[in-house]
This record gives structure tokens, C-alpha cells and sequence, in this order.
């Protein structure tokens, strides 16, 4: 079983252009967290953090234990990084966009396997080798993959 990733973010209660400017001379990375019951929510991690987390990663859609600090309050939610955004020449972070999630719900996502020969099915057409990918249905629940 995959461990389960911790990320610490802040709430930051500044919009817009000028504060995002603000946030990333600190060295964080402004993003949001939404979910279908919830409005979404404003945040700031720590660039060289999130940096870790995805280098880390085989995909950028990854489960997060998502700590949201507010002042002297933390709460913590399962999220899914959604997406990321990077600078087209730095390459650095701009955004990044979690995804709550619900223990009792299941989601569907894709997901990227390592090479093994029970995921993997190579068919032989006129002479060419092509490689399919069967798609995993991944469950929250229960923090397993089903082929």
C-alpha cells in the first residue's frame, strides 16, 4: 500500500493579483481547494514542499492529507491534487488546485503504473508492437487498485 502524503497548507485570506505577487516573494505557491460540498477555499503551501511531493510522484494526481491551517484552528482533509500549473519558461509552480474528497465516496482517476506484465498487454498488428494500458479504478475507501 502506497503511503499516505501529508502537505501543509495555510489559508490565505489576500485575492488578487498584487497578493499573489506577495505570496510567491515569501517562496509559497498560491492554491485552491474545492469540493462538491464546500465552497472553495484560498490557500498558500510552501513551494520547496510541494516541490518535494510531486518530484516524488509518478503523476500529479496525487492523494494528499491535506492540513489547512487558519490562524490558531487546523483541520485536515483527504484531497487530490487536481492540477498543476507551471511558469512556461521558469518552470516553476504558479497554482495548484486540490480536489476534496469524501472517505464514504468512491472517485474514478487516472493513474499511471509501472511496467509489469499483469497490467500491461502488448498486441502484434501488421508487424508493429503497441503497448495498451488497462485502466485502474482506484478507491479512496479503502486505498486500493482494482484491475
Amino acid at each position: 500500500m502506497a503511503q499516505q502524503v501529508k502537505l501543509k497548507a495555510h489559508k490565505r485570506s489576500l485575492i488578487g493579483r498584487n497578493a499573489i505577487k506577495r505570496i510567491k516573494e515569501k517562496g509559497l505557491v498560491p492554491g485552491v481547494i474545492y469540493g462538491s460540498n464546500q465552497t472553495p477555499i484560498p490557500l498558500e503551501v510552501e513551494d520547496r514542499v510541494l516541490s518535494k511531493v510531486l518530484g516524488h510522484a509518478s503523476s500529479e494526481h496525487i492523494l494528499v492529507e491535506l492540513e489547512i491551517v487558519d490562524g490558531d484552528q487546523s483541520t485536515s482533509k483527504l484531497a487530490l491534487i487536481q492540477e498543476v500549473q507551471h511558469h512556461p519558461l521558469k518552470r516553476g509552480l504558479v497554482h495548484v488546485d486540490f480536489h476534496a474528497e469524501s472517505t464514504t465516496e468512491k472517485i474514478t482517476s487516472s493513474v499511471q503504473s509501472r511496467q509489469s506484465e499483469r497490467l500491461w498487454v502488448c498486441v502484434r498488428l501488421a508487424g508493429c508492437l503497441s503497448i495498451l494500458c488497462v485502466p485502474l479504478k482506484c478507491s479512496a475507501i479503502r486505498r486500493t487498485c482494482l484491475a
